[in-house]
């Protein structure tokens, strides 16, 4: 494992980073950490400030800009190889702590003072991203880095003042004639005893953990202080954890009437089962909330017309692996009502793209013992999908720090409650919680591997914090399809300068129309094909899978706007491309020999009829003194043959990972 140094991917107007050597008092300060905060962020918005050359007097404090502003710095302290503990160590560290926190009077002062600021701050970064090349994305206009600016700064707030739901409550069911696009139903648990492998496992450790009353968030400050934690973050004493019945929503386009029920399921008609975003802390699958977007926009604009949407567990209430157990409840239910396997699309995005890569790791390694067999295919907006943030360790991991819409601390916190029963080194050995690992080597198959999937669509945002674990995802998928994948084929889709989970804002619309068109598209091609297509094996290297695999790859290379990030993505691509260039070489390998082999058997075959059809023609007219001229002639004619056929010269010879890497 390479050495790494240490960073801290920070926004200008949070706390200040600390270096991993720096230690901090055991308990924090409780006398002025919200006046300190103001001034904080004033400090730092006046220094991002002092860059544009409007504002000349303010040039002189330019060069007191604190370090971790600057991009291209680089951490001179030594630091260790990454491992699970030195990233907790790193996360817990830089974690926001304030001492309102654990008072509830007090963490609404908080909040409500600090949304104020940053309100009163419009008027400041309306001039700061005035002209265009001061902004974070020269294409995005004024309203979007402002707003982009804003929705960061209230993400911040999440993990600062600890909060840890803002769904809908599960245990009120909504009234069917107040919903205009969607039909609610109830989805029956899934048989304890039926779950195997990670979710049983993961279930017994949590019941354990329970049972001990020592569920603790890793990632949070004041559990490592000794300080009270959330009564909701402990076990329930007397409950049992486990299958339970899930909320669901039907999405079949617009109801005509409020009255209007939910028409007769066709089990030949595609459907999708969806899963809604918001980091297993915030969202619903209700027509409501914002992530209702993106089912509403599917059924009306391609041919999957029924889209299940899952309310499923958030961590708050339900910290892992309860949310996969309801998916795999919601993907039972659908086998239930009379669907079939090929007939299936799932979708995620954000947290939700995480639950259903999970759901659908699961289904590859222990469906077939329950007779659930693999979706036709899977979509993934935005995925998180390393959980255990591997990508922010390093130099130049600055990647898109100041062009999202997720603050840093948010990711820890929520990650902090989804594994608080767990043990928290789970998020770097378990491919079903970090897929995208530094920690989970690369292979091409494997329990960890993304062999066997079905085919995948990834769309994600150029702009977005999580694109390098994205891309590192990609080649995972890449590099399980080099021996062969189904016909049907992969696609990674990226949505220019756009944000994270940018499919379901309105006001990305616009930007992001491509990038939907491409993926819409692509699905309509997926439920077009007949199912007996999906488990064709087929040439990899051949394929023009390869092609847009890595043109993807190279274009974010080529459109990126930091040198360090450019870095960090052709480091991606140079590890992939080794492993695939790999497994290439063994595949031409094993096929050159298997056609010399064929070429031999076959042609030595036609070879030893032809001779004895010869002998008997020549024996029988009295000219068998012709016959070993004969067996020359087919002789040489075989070794032409062999070599012809051990010795293929295509035309036109696909373009390979390492040759994309060159143009990069």
């Amino acid at each position: 494992m390479r050495q790494r140094s240490i960073h801290r991917t920070s926004s200008s107007l949070d706390t200040l980073p600390r270096c991993p050597g720096h230690k901090r008092n055991s308990t924090p300060s409780t006398g002025s950490s919200l006046l300190q905060n103001y001034i904080s962020k004033l400090v730092v918005f006046l220094m991002a400030l002092a860059r544009i050359p409007l504002v000349g007097p303010l040039a002189a404090i330019a060069p007191l800009r604190p370090r971790f502003l600057n991009r291209e710095t680089k951490m001179t302290t030594k630091t260790p190889q990454l491992t699970s503990e030195a990233m907790l160590a790193v996360l817990l560290e830089n974690a926001p702590q304030s001492a309102l926190a654990h008072r509830p009077l007090l963490r609404q002062i908080y909040l409500y003072s600090n949304l104020a600021l940053t309100l009163a701050l419009l008027p400041l970064w309306t001039l700061r991203y005035a002209h265009p090349s001061w902004r974070p994305r020269k294409t995005w206009s004024l309203g979007t880095s402002v707003r982009v600016r804003v929705k960061r700064d209230i993400c911040g707030l999440v993990g600062a003042c600890e909060i840890d739901h803002l769904g809908r409550d599960l245990s009120i069911d909504l009234c069917p004639k107040d919903l205009l696009h969607s039909h609610p139903i109830t989805i029956p648990p899934v048989p304890a005893d039926s779950l195997r492998g990670h979710p049983a496992e993961m279930l017994a450790l949590l019941r354990e953990s329970a049972a001990k009353n020592a569920w603790t968030p890793h990632i949070i400050p004041r559990a490592k202080n000794g300080l009270p934690l959330k009564k909701d973050w402990l076990a329930q004493q007397g409950v049992q954890y486990g299958p339970c019945p899930v909320k669901a929503f039907w999405y079949a386009g617009d109801k005509s009437t409020p009255e209007s029920t939910l028409s007769p399921i066709d089990p030949s008609e595609p459907v999708g089962l969806y899963f809604h975003g918001g980091g297993y802390l915030f969202g619903t699958a209700a027509e409501t909330d914002l992530t209702a977007n993106i089912p509403k926009r599917l059924v009306t604009n391609t041919s999957v017309k029924r889209i299940l949407s899952v309310d499923y567990r958030l961590a708050a209430q339900g910290p892992w692996p309860l949310p996969l157990i309801d998916a795999i409840s919601a993907y039972k239910y659908l086998l239930d009502i009379g669907m079939t396997p090929d007939k299936i699309i799932i979708f995620g995005d954000s947290a939700g793209g995480h639950l259903a890569m999970a759901l659908t790791r699961y289904l590859r390694d222990e469906g077939r013992h329950e007779g659930m067999g693999m979706p036709k295919g899977l979509i993934l907006m935005s995925p998180w999908s390393d959980l255990g943030f591997t990508h922010a360790w390093g130099e130049g991991r600055f990647s898109n720090f100041d062009s999202d819409l997720v603050d840093e601390t948010f990711g820890p916190f929520a990650c902090s409650l989804l594994m608080r029963a767990l043990p928290f080194s789970l998020v770097h050995k378990s491919s079903y919680l970090s897929p995208a690992s530094y920690l989970i080597p690369s292979t091409a198959s494997g329990p960890d591997s993304m062999a066997d999937f079905p085919p995948t669509c990834i769309v994600y945002g150029g702009a977005e914090r999580l694109s390098l674990s994205i891309l590192k995802l990609w080649t995972r998928f890449t590099l399980a399809r080099q021996g062969a994948h189904s016909a049907d084929q992969d696609l990674l889709i990226e949505g220019k300068d756009c944000v994270h989970d940018f499919l379901m804002f309105p006001w990305q619309y616009n930007a992001g129309q491509e990038a939907r068109e491409q993926m819409e598209g692509w699905l309509e091609r997926l439920v077009q094909r007949p199912a007996q297509e999906l488990g064709q094996v087929v040439d990899a290297e051949n394929s023009p899978i390869l092609v847009p695999s890595w043109m993807s790859l190279t274009n974010s290379i080529r459109n990126s706007k930091s040198a360090l990030e450019r870095q960090d993505l052709r480091e991606v691509l140079r590890e992939a491309a080794m492993e695939s260039e790999s497994s290439i070489r063994q595949r031409r390998t094993r096929r050159k020999t298997d056609q010399v082999g064929e070429a031999r058997s076959g042609s030595l075959t036609l070879f030893t009829g032809a001779v004895e059809s010869d002998e008997e023609t020549l024996v029988g007219d009295g000219e068998s003194e012709a016959s070993e001229e004969t067996v020359g002639t087919l002789a040489e004619e075989t070794q032409e043959t062999i070599k012809f056929e051990a010795d293929p010269q295509p035309a036109v010879r696909p373009i390979g990972p390492l040759a994309l890497m060159a143009q990069a």
